[in-house]
């Protein structure tokens, strides 16, 4: 009876250990953010750890994710671990997830091998949703954070537009919108997406923008939320290279026009007797006709010159005499434009050795 009493506990230990050996095998679920944001990115992870490589494989079925986008992401090299003096094997299994909804979401799993592998404990999940207040009407659910967009293109005319996008998020889910100018035409060519949405994104997309009016510049506009600030960005474009060049010699121009309307306004009007007055050394009413005729010709004017200022002195004389109003004749040269020509002569003789 003794001896078989100790083959009953032999056959119990024995099964126990055979059970226990392949079941050195743990899983761990983990997640890098339990409140994200509906539509923010947050990584999954399931972590293998083990003293011996289990001999079958351990195939990992996911549950409670209905409402999650989930994509696979490349696994983390493995790590040794101490744990009450023996050494493990960690191994990392990732999955990028994107919220739908703000239910929560509890994350089961089950891993199916050659013997029965206790299953981790459940990870709870609690979505948060986004906030109404201050949301763009054109917010397309996007939630990036860090979020810069850009523009490059050619001067005028038909050319390539290239729109570049950056940020942390899932930078698919943005739309860009393009408000466009009458006549104006904006084609799209690729859209490139470069980068994890955990990690910093690059999106280019590349347009064919043919403007009816060859100096006008696209202009692009996109909403995202930030979930570092919770609140909403507004992104925009805008071709201030083209603008400003525009502008400043618009405003140069018309400082440039102000400036000499001042001048011109300020300017002394050359008066035709101020200046006779000047050569002759005495006002010209003071002088007969002949007087002032012997004068002009000492003087060494010129003949035209002459000739004009002795008909503009008679063109004076009838215009005033015996009261008449009548109409003035007619000047080779206007007053004013006369005594700007006599100055001109006046000074280039003064100038002359």
């Amino acid at each position: 009876m003794r001896s078989g009493l100790l083959m009953i506990i032999f056959w119990i230990v024995t099964s126990t250990v055979a059970l226990g050996a392949p079941s050195n095998l743990t899983l761990r679920l983990l997640v890098d953010n339990p409140r994200p944001y509906v539509g923010q990115a947050f990584i999954l992870s399931l972590e293998f750890s083990y003293e011996q490589l289990p001999t079958t494989a351990v195939t990992p079925v996911w549950g409670g994710l209905d409402n999650v986008i989930l994509t696979d992401l490349p696994p983390l090299l493995p790590r040794r671990e101490e744990h009450n003096g023996h050494h493990r094997i960690v191994e990392t299994t990732r999955k990028l997830a994107y919220p739908l909804t703000s239910e929560k979401i509890t994350v089961t799993l089950t891993a199916h091998g050659g013997s029965d592998i206790p299953p981790p404990a459940p990870l709870i999940i609690h979505p948060r949703p986004l906030p109404q207040r201050g949301r763009p009407a054109n917010f397309s659910g996007a939630v990036v954070s860090a979020a810069r967009l850009k523009v490059n293109s050619a001067a005028s005319g038909t050319r390539e537009v290239v729109v570049t996008l950056a940020g942390r998020g899932n930078l698919s889910a943005v739309e860009l919108i393009a408000p466009l100018h009458y006549g104006d035409r904006l084609t799209l060519l690729s859209d490139e997406l470069i980068g994890r949405a955990k990690d910093a994104q690059v999106r280019r997309q590349r347009y064919l923008y043919q403007p009816w009016i060859a100096s006008r510049q696209p202009e692009f506009l996109a909403s995202v939320f930030d979930p570092v600030t919770a609140r909403y960005q507004l992104l925009r474009t805008t071709q201030r290279s083209s603008r400003w060049p525009t502008v400043a010699i618009t405003v140069t121009l018309l400082l440039v026009a102000g400036t000499l309307g001042i001048v011109i306004r300020r300017r002394p009007r050359c008066d035709l007797n101020q200046q006779l007055t000047r050569l002759l050394g005495v006002p010209p009413h003071s002088l007969t006709d002949a007087q002032f005729d012997a004068a002009l010709e000492r003087q060494k004017l010129s003949p035209e010159m002459i000739r004009a200022l002795q008909q503009e002195r008679r063109a004076t004389e009838e215009r005033f005499a015996r009261g008449a109003v009548r109409e003035r004749p007619s000047s080779p040269l206007a007053t004013t434009e006369l005594a700007r020509k006599l100055a001109m002569e006046i000074d280039k003789r003064s100038r002359l050795p």
